[in-house]
């Protein structure tokens, strides 16, 4: 696959070899078709003009976090795997109609709001973890951080954070949990683990 600019359309896009795309990729799967770019692709930024379930594996290496995919407001499912660098979610904030699944090397961050609206099971997975806007989840929720610290390693400072099922929070190590905004809402039970004696701050 080209270094350059790339674009892939058709009812549902998948691949047999890998892409290593320095450039824009654009992909075009319709309203009801699928991408699926799960192998260890190498891809500047992705803009997915429309799909109904999105599966994308970037494993750029860059000194940072990666840009976030442009996404068609239609999007139901969406997993993201970005091994080798952090996820921050764009100002425009990322609405899903379905679940979200999503694994970051590095740190997981906002700039805008997350809402999935899917009642299903959504996760996310990160070196550490940082809610700071709105995020919101129709159904059960799994956040990890798999950073050993030091220091709170799942982290929220603003905003809300909302799950209509059970909530589970997991680090690893001697690190932290902190979520303790006012105006925080779990229609389950929740559960706190640390592998290494954490701390714990009070929830909302």
């Amino acid at each position: 696959f080209p270094s350059h600019d790339s674009s892939a359309t058709g009812a549902g896009i998948s691949q047999t070899g890998l892409f290593n795309v320095a450039g824009l990729t654009t992909l075009t799967a319709g309203a009801d078709g699928s991408i699926s770019l799960s192998q260890e692709n190498t891809l500047g930024n992705v803009t997915v003009v429309s799909a109904l379930d999105v599966n994308l594996r970037n494993e750029a290496a860059n000194a940072g976090t990666l840009l976030f995919p442009s996404l068609p407001s239609t999007l139901r499912n969406l997993t993201l795997t970005f091994l080798s660098s952090g996820v921050t979610i764009p100002p425009a904030g990322v609405t899903i109609a379905g679940n979200l699944n999503l694994t970051a090397g590095g740190a997981f961050a906002q700039s805008g709001p997350l809402t999935v609206y899917g009642t299903g099971a959504s996760a996310i997975t990160a070196g550490t973890v940082s809610f700071s806007q709105n995020s919101s989840f129709g159904g059960s929720l799994s956040v990890a951080a798999t950073s050993a610290g030091p220091g709170t390693t799942i982290n929220q400072t603003g905003g809300t954070l909302a799950a209509g099922g059970n909530s589970v929070f997991t680090a690893v190590g001697g690190t932290s949990i902190s979520v303790g905004q006012a105006g925080n809402s779990f229609g389950g039970t929740v559960t706190f683990a640390s592998s290494g004696g954490g701390n714990l701050q009070w929830i909302s």
